[in-house]
């Protein structure tokens, strides 16, 4: 026992020290300060309609209303009681909050995890702890945490923890023990759902194990130990699958259903741009530039973040003529090919030289992987860049075209690049034979990094011509009332500006490099502070805190004391403006609202208090984007035009005449809101409220026709349903329907909850009825009387369906099936990988007296 306390006791001391830096960055938060954390407040917005009903009743809603007419909240707030059974409190503990507060856990999840990749790497567990810090503080993991992407954080933070598991798998030959950590990481990171970030995981995963593959089966001929590995990885990897089933049908199932699936617009789906998921355009819209991958060492190579040049650099720009500077310091700093960034991937100049030297020194085993890797993640990363490579990947390679933000691929290189960097470090403190050759290739790394840098700073036009593409910064002063000739000479300032803050950050990264290997080349020189006993500690010691400096001063550019706010205000705790306040007290439960004074289709503000045309969620239903681009757009920018210039009212009556409000009318759009006073409110009376009976039915033949039949059409009059060769089912429920119109027939709502709506219809003939409510086939079902009854889409996006003549309750309830088969799969996967968890480490327990036994003996032998 004494000897695990002894084995433990590095391990413990270490995991304080995260704690600590960990706090000590995000210090505020101990204060009761928080990050404002804009996708945590549009989450807010999202989620509210569910988490007031859950509070009422009791029941989770797995749909809501309050955003894009209605979607399922999946993808919203994942849900699965059975998820993890048994083991979920550890999830609790590393991501949940149950152990610290966000975002100080995301930072301590990054240094936990990488941390443990590192040591199944067999590295010095002090050597980790740099490796850890170096990861953790990577910008972009910081700056994630600022706009509240957590979900993807916590991706990045279980990453590395899935790796480990593995590569402990494959090189300690632990196949039991390996199999169930395994299966509880992958387990961990698919519970964060974020599934672009575990697909990235996935790709470096099989990477990894095929170069296992090439060293131990090709190379080395242990096929056996391989494939042990392998099984034991693939049946943790089955069973945490398992465990987490619920959100895989489930997200499987909404996936067809939203941007992420396949269209079925003929225009958009022919040729060359066919794709099962996104659009390529929209996928690689943000894309870095070969040149801005220099930023990864040199943070600020293409300016850093988008920001006004003054908000950060004061000091810069003193040759700048004094009339013009003003006007360069507000203009952005950042000149990269992507629109816009909150902050560059700058994984350390230190790591990077580090990587480099180890590129070239290390054994091809540990190395060869991890640059293809790497390059691999350059490639995808470059997007629309290097258009040859990623449309082979965008139209061919399985699932990649669901995916957007193609600059996320460089968090592969962010997991790896360290590692080589650190086995390297780990190396020179064992110590390395400081040969002539050795020298050399130390040589060579300088010059692949810190000589890089410092050609920046002396010769800064290597970089480009420091302006965005396609004149975009020109752009920024059409109908500015300036000549051409002032416009150049502001372009010109604007260039030597961004030079300078190119020129600082060249230096700056040169300097740690030289400082860093100035550092190792003593150390190897047996230099006389690095003698004796203390000397590794000395040298671990300089180094953290070279590579701490580095990359905490980088990432306090963009989390800062002055990123923090106090923690009870709008961010957290809604307050309804006068508008709001004024629309609430309509008694109606099922009213929507569209926000024009917002960024309507990228801000869930209103979904807090309403019922929203709009939202914020990167997965909306395809078809509800596509009547969007279609329709919407061109109605809001009407809108967003007038209000103001004309009476609500007016304008109102102005869109009805030019039949422009019928998609409003029919999603039940009841309000416009314009501002924060009640009368920035405008009231839509052409609305068509809950349900209604409509006087025809207008077939079509493919969803071409459907979407293009809505210009202009009268939604009270006429239904339009697809019913050609894509949906069959919908040809059979409309064969021998015959409209007669009954104008005293009545449909109403009687009953409002998320998932449970409840109608009642009086005619004297058989209708039909369309309901305000978006349509979507894997869940919501419909009754009549009790009975089971079909319902179809209508109008592209609605719920329509025959109503038999008399008096009749209707009921659609959200009940998917993938839900609940997913449960109980789940919870018998939860309890085999519970099992398979406590047996594993059980064994390992009743293993290790006997195994401290043998070694003693041969001690004394």
């Amino acid at each position: 026992m004494a000897s695990i306390g002894k084995k433990l006791l590095p391990h413990i001391i270490i995991i304080i020290i995260f704690l600590i830096v960990s706090c000590a960055f995000f210090s505020p938060v101990l204060t009761g300060k928080m990050l404002p954390q804009n996708d945590i407040r549009q989450f807010n917005g999202s989620f509210q309609e569910v988490k007031a009903y859950q509070a009422q009743t009791g029941i989770r809603s797995l749909w809501t209303n309050s955003m894009f007419g209605g979607m399922p909240t999946y993808n919203i707030a994942p849900y699965s009681p059975n998820a993890m059974f048994g083991t979920s409190w550890v999830y609790g503990i590393l991501v949940g909050g149950a152990f610290l507060p966000n975002p100080l856990n995301a930072l301590f999840l990054y240094f936990f995890s990488f941390y443990f990749l590192l040591l199944a790497f067999r590295v010095n567990p002090w050597i980790a702890m740099v490796g850890a810090f170096a990861y953790g503080f990577s910008s972009f993991n910081i700056v994630i945490l600022d706009a509240g992407h957590m979900l993807q954080a916590y991706g990045l933070g279980l990453g590395p923890l899935v790796l480990a598991a593995a590569v402990f798998t494959v090189r300690f030959r632990k196949y039991f023990l390996g199999g169930a950590l395994f299966a509880l990481a992958l387990a961990l990171m698919q519970r964060a759902n974020h599934p672009q970030m575990l697909y990235y995981v996935m790709l470096v995963l099989g990477i990894y194990l095929i170069s296992e593959f090439i060293y131990l089966v090709i190379i080395e001929k242990q096929w056996l130990p391989y494939f042990k590995a392998v099984f034991a990885i693939g049946i943790g990897g089955l069973i945490s699958i398992g465990t987490n089933i619920t959100f895989q049908l489930t997200t499987l199932e909404y996936s067809k259903a939203s941007t992420r699936g396949k269209t079925e617009l003929v225009t958009k789906a022919k040729g060359a741009d066919a794709s099962s998921g996104l659009d390529i355009d929209y996928a690689l819209d943000w894309s870095y530039g070969q040149g801005e991958t220099f930023s990864l060492m040199i943070p600020d190579a293409r300016g850093g973040a988008a920001d006004a040049i003054g908000n950060k650099h004061h000091s810069i720009g003193s040759d700048i003529d004094p009339q013009l500077r003003d006007t360069v310091m507000q203009m952005d700093e950042y000149w990269g090919s992507q629109p816009f960034t909150s902050g560059p991937f700058y994984f350390g100049a230190i790591i990077c030289f580090l990587f480099m030297l180890g590129l070239i020194t290390l054994p091809s085993h540990n190395r060869w992987w991890i640059l293809a890797v790497t390059i691999f993640s350059f490639f995808l990363c470059w997007g629309k860049n290097f258009m040859v490579f990623n449309e082979l990947m965008f139209y061919h390679f399985p699932m990649y075209s669901k995916f957007r933000s193609v600059d996320f691929t460089l968090t592969m290189a962010s997991m790896v690049m360290p590692v080589l960097a650190i086995l390297m470090l780990n190396k020179i403190l064992d110590g390395v034979e400081w040969n002539k050759t050795t020298r050399k290739r130390f040589l060579i790394a300088f010059g692949l990094t810190g000589g890089i840098c410092l050609l920046f700073w002396l010769i800064p036009s290597l970089a480009g011509d420091f302006l965005k593409p396609n004149d975009a910064d020109k752009d920024a002063f059409k109908g500015a009332k300036a000549s051409p000739q002032a416009i150049d000479a502001v372009i010109g300032g604007l260039q030597e500006a961004r030079t300078e803050i190119l020129k600082a950050d060249a230096i700056r990264s040169f300097l740690f490099i030289l400082i860093a290997g100035g550092l190792i080349w003593l150390y190897n020189m047996k230099w006389e502070i690095f003698k004796g006993k203390n000397g590794k500690a000395i040298f671990i010691s300089i180094i953290a805190l070279l590579v701490l400096i580095d990359q905490w001063s980088v990432d306090r550019r963009y989390v800062n004391d002055k990123s923090f706010t106090a923690k009870r205000t709008k961010i957290e705790t809604e307050e309804p403006s006068e508008a709001d306040s004024y629309i609430m007290q309509d008694q109606d439960p099922d009213y929507r609202v569209m926000d024009v004074a917002k960024n309507t289709f990228n801000d869930a503000t209103a979904s807090y208090f309403h019922k929203s045309i709009g939202g914020y969620h990167g997965a909306k239903m395809k078809r509800f984007q596509e009547i969007t681009d279609r329709y919407l757009y061109g109605v809001l920018q009407i809108l967003k035009q007038n209000v103001g210039k004309m009476p609500g009212d007016q304008l109102v009556n102005a869109l009805q005449k030019t039949h422009k409000l019928g998609i409003l009318d029919m999603m039940d759009c009841k309000y416009i809101i314009a501002g924060e006073t009640q009368k920035d409110v405008i009231l839509n009376p052409y609305h068509l409220s809950h349900a209604w009976f409509v006087k025809g039915v207008k077939q079509v033949q493919d969803a071409d026709s459907e979407l293009g039949s809505l210009d202009g059409f009268n939604p009270a009059d006429t239904a339009i349903i697809d019913v050609g060769a894509n949906h069959p089912n919908f040809k059979t429920y409309m064969e021998g329907f015959q409209p007669k119109w009954d104008s005293t027939a009545t449909i109403k709502l009687d009953d409002y909850k998320p998932n449970d709506l409840t109608y009642s219809s009086k005619s004297a003939t058989e209708q039909f009825a369309v309901f305000s409510e978006v349509y979507y086939a894997d869940g919501w079902d419909v009754f009549v009387d009790g009975q089971k009854q079909s319902h179809v889409r209508v109008d592209y996006l609605m719920r329509g369906m025959r109503v038999p003549a008399g008096t009749h309750k209707i009921e659609f309830k959200f009940e998917p099936k993938s839900f609940e088969t997913g449960e109980k799969i789940s919870l018998a996967s939860s309890l085999i990988m519970l099992l398979g968890l406590v047996g594993s480490i059980s064994w390992e327990i009743w293993k290790s007296p006997k195994k401290e036994e043998e070694e003693e003996k041969e001690e004394e032998v």
